[in-house]
């Protein structure tokens, strides 16, 4: 955990990314409450990408796992959006291969050479994290900047690359609240991903069943 609150620390206070991808045309958010250790996560199960993922305050959060490509859950009350994706690889890869395969797929945007990288395994799977952080400016009003931070998960699974990418935005008052909730996400939510029997040959515990 300790190793997490560097990584946003450091990420933010570089601004790295330039988040011009995705923009939102909205004005900055009052500094919401970040997720605490007494926040109630529930799990949700996608059934067409065959996982299981636990969301903070789970039935506040809109998740669209049919629409699109990707499976999009958002949640306003902290500007927060979560994108789980997957494609088929001809090959087993290792999770760098995956996260520029992504880039290439544009399912990602280009990590800076310099942003820290978290190796890890996920349910088993060879996993990386990395979390960036980058401000912007308002189409309609230059003067006002946004600050959005980044998480992302990269999993390789067999022949499949597994992406889930968690952003949250506010102004620049707002930055120890989104590295908090950045850092939960990385504690909670990611750590939490697990896949279907079919691939694991195991079954979820029963937290993560209490899905919506």
């Amino acid at each position: 955990m300790a190793h997490t609150r560097l990584v946003v620390s450091v990420c933010f206070s570089l601004l790295a990314l330039a988040c011009g991808a995705n923009k939102r045309a909205s004005a900055p958010l009052a500094s919401q409450p970040s997720w605490s250790d007494t926040t109630d996560w529930q799990g949700f199960h996608s059934k067409r990408f065959r996982l299981w993922l636990a969301f903070p305050e789970g039935k506040s959060w809109r998740i669209d796992d049919h629409r699109g490509a990707s499976l999009v859950a958002t949640h306003e009350p902290s500007a927060s959006v979560v994108h789980v994706s997957s494609f088929p690889v001809p090959a087993m890869r290792n999770p760098v291969d995956c996260e520029r395969e992504s880039v290439t797929q544009g399912l990602l945007t280009k990590a800076p050479l310099d942003t820290p990288v978290e190796d890890l395994r996920i349910d088993g799977k060879p996993a990386l994290v990395r979390v960036l952080g980058g401000e912007y400016a308002l189409d309609k009003e230059p003067a006002i900047k946004i600050t959005r931070g980044e998480l992302r998960a990269i999993v390789s699974v067999g022949r499949e690359c597994v992406v889930l990418r968690y952003q949250t935005e506010g102004s620049s008052r707002d930055v120890p609240t989104l590295s908090a909730r950045i850092a939960a996400v990385r504690a909670r939510m990611v750590a939490s991903l697990r896949f279907d029997a079919a691939r694991t040959g195991e079954t979820p515990n029963e937290d993560l069943r209490q899905s919506r």
